[in-house]
C-alpha cells in the first residue's frame, strides 16, 4: 500500500474518532437535558415506555459501536514504516548525497 494513502487513511480514522467522541458526549448532554424536562413535566418518554428505551439511548449505543469499531480498525492498521534515507557516495564532490 502507498505510505501516502496509509497516513490519509489513518489521519481520517482519527478524524472520525473525534466526531464521533464529541457527537457521544452532546448526546449524553442532551439525553440528561431530555430526561430533566421530562421529569419537571411529570412526564415519561413515549419510546421508553413502549421499547424499553428512547431514541437518544439507542443513538448513544450506535455511537459507542461506531467508536469501538474505530479503534479496533485503528489497532489493526498497519503502522507506517519509517522513512528511510540512502546516501551515495559522490566520489568527484567526495561527499553522500541522499537518494
Amino acid at each position: 500500500m502507498n505510505k501516502q494513502y496509509l497516513q490519509a487513511e489513518n489521519t481520517e480514522s482519527f478524524a472520525v474518532r473525534d466526531q464521533a467522541d464529541a457527537l457521544l458526549a452532546k448526546l449524553i448532554k442532551d439525553r440528561a437535558m431530555c430526561e430533566q424536562r421530562l421529569a419537571e413535566k411529570g412526564q415519561a418518554d413515549p419510546i421508553k415506555v413502549v421499547t424499553g428505551r428512547s431514541a437518544i439511548d439507542k443513538a448513544i449505543a450506535e455511537t459507542r459501536a461506531v467508536i469501538r469499531n474505530v479503534d479496533k480498525l485503528q489497532s489493526q492498521a498497519p503502522e507506517p514504516s519509517p522513512q528511510i534515507t540512502i546516501h551515495v557516495y559522490d566520489r568527484m564532490h567526495q561527499s553522500t548525497q541522499p537518494v
